[in-house]
């Protein structure tokens, strides 16, 4: 073998090596997470339920205790406050409670992006930095093991555009008869 040969295998290897590398870590955040999930909650998560979740999404912010029946908030209390939640507190506070809505929001900030460039981008700030810096980075979510459900939200939109960021945290989830 030549050393040109041995020089293109060595830089072939290494590109391959490189390449698994980064699908191997990347596989947490690919979307089949997000879907493995999402049918778990489907097939094992409660239609009657009470949650506890804190939230922080641009001039919306709150921590409440709901009590949800097929994806619709029936009754809440502002932790913060002790008070129960009005009516327009209940409308707010039902985006960030319902997890059927939690998951449409997830998918939509999962969506693949319009061009190679930005979706390679949205895995890592100095990626962004080097191909798009307007690039939205990919959302980091923690799921519950046994139902499915999102127990932690970290999304920061684009930062060429206001709002779009989400911090949220599901601190309890109770099934109810």
């Amino acid at each position: 073998m030549s050393s040109r040969a041995a020089v293109l295998l060595g830089i072939g290897g290494l590109a391959l090596l490189c390449g698994v590398g980064l699908v191997v870590a990347l596989l947490p955040i690919l979307p089949f997470t997000h879907q493995q999930a999402r049918q778990r909650w489907e097939q094992r998560g409660p239609r009657h339920y009470e949650v506890e979740v804190s939230w922080a999404s641009g001039w919306s912010f709150g921590h409440v205790r709901a009590e949800m029946l097929d994806g619709q908030i029936i009754k809440g209390i502002d932790l913060d406050t002790g008070q129960p939640l009005n009516k327009q507190r209940l409308v707010a506070s039902s985006y960030f409670t319902s997890i059927s809505n939690l998951f449409r929001t997830i998918g939509a900030q999962m969506r693949p992006a319009s061009t190679w460039r930005y979706q390679l981008a949205r895995y890592h700030p100095l990626l962004a930095e080097w191909l798009d810096p307007c690039a939205a980075l990919l959302p980091k979510i923690s799921y519950d093991p046994e139902l499915g459900y999102p127990t932690s939200i970290d999304y920061r939109g684009s930062p060429c555009q206001d709002g779009g960021n989400i911090f949220l945290k599901i601190e309890r989830l109770r099934p109810l008869p």
